[in-house]
């Protein structure tokens, strides 16, 4: 199975970021994180934003903060990229979206290495995927929660405690459904990208990260030993390896 050509276009391309950076997660996330976020259409801009010019943009929709915060230990790309519809402009925003989500896994490695908890594949990737979502600071808040209430972190419990997250009952709707959206990147990612002996197929493997990331230039995400193997047929397989 595949995402469809309008996602697996950019595999190589996506593929190409992930293996120059050293990033942890396989290309399929990234891929499956795409079509929710874009449906495959470069540089498209939400309807929904601050109304400032500002709005999320591009393949992964990232935002002009984060944008900012990419461009401080880089050469700039300026905001106006995001919203370019040329295949040189999606290769900026693939490579701004997945040093986002890097940060995302990043932070949650070390939340569970501080608190001594660990999770399974599955949950580690739907949690990152939710801050890739909300911000990690909201998430943050969450999961702090739950380790004050002795509530074992895994995605199960995170969606029993936070049901509601995301919903406004001043406007009586929904604003964003970070849950809904983690949940269904990750199954798509499963659907159409896990093959047989995919860590994705075994959802009780644990992830227990060992090393502190350092946020500086570095880019990479140590969660315990990752190595990343990309097959030529653009499958991306990783091993962890748990200390």
């Amino acid at each position: 199975m595949s995402f469809g050509p309008k996602i697996e276009r950019f595999r190589d391309m996506t593929v190409a970021e992930i293996t120059a950076r050293g990033y942890s997660f396989p290309a399929g996330l990234v891929l499956s994180l795409m079509a929710q976020e874009s449906g495959g259409q470069i540089g498209i801009v939400a309807r929904v934003g601050a109304g400032d010019g500002s709005n999320a943009s591009g393949l992964l929709q990232v935002i002009k903060a984060t944008l900012d915060t990419y461009n401080a230990s880089r050469p700039d790309i300026p905001w106006s990229r995001m919203s370019e519809k040329t295949i040189a402009a999606a290769r900026d925003q693939i490579a701004v979206g997945t040093w986002y989500l890097n940060r995302c896994w990043s932070n949650l490695d070390n939340w569970l290495v501080d608190h001594g908890e660990s999770a399974s594949l599955a949950d580690f990737a739907r949690i990152a995927d939710t801050a890739y979502a909300m911000g990690w600071g909201a998430t943050k808040k969450k999961l702090n929660t739950m380790y004050d209430e002795a509530i074992p972190v895994s995605w199960d419990n995170l969606v029993l405690r936070f049901p509601n997250w995301g919903y406004s009952s001043s406007k009586e709707r929904w604003i964003n459904r970070p849950l809904k959206h983690a949940g269904e990147v990750w199954e798509r990612y499963v659907a159409a990208d896990a093959s047989p002996g995919d860590p994705a197929e075994d959802e009780d493997d644990d992830i227990t990260p060992a090393v502190p990331v350092d946020h500086g230039d570095r880019n990479a995400l140590d969660v315990g030993l990752v190595v990343l193997t990309v097959a030529v047929v653009g499958l991306a397989v990783y091993i962890v390896v748990r200390f």
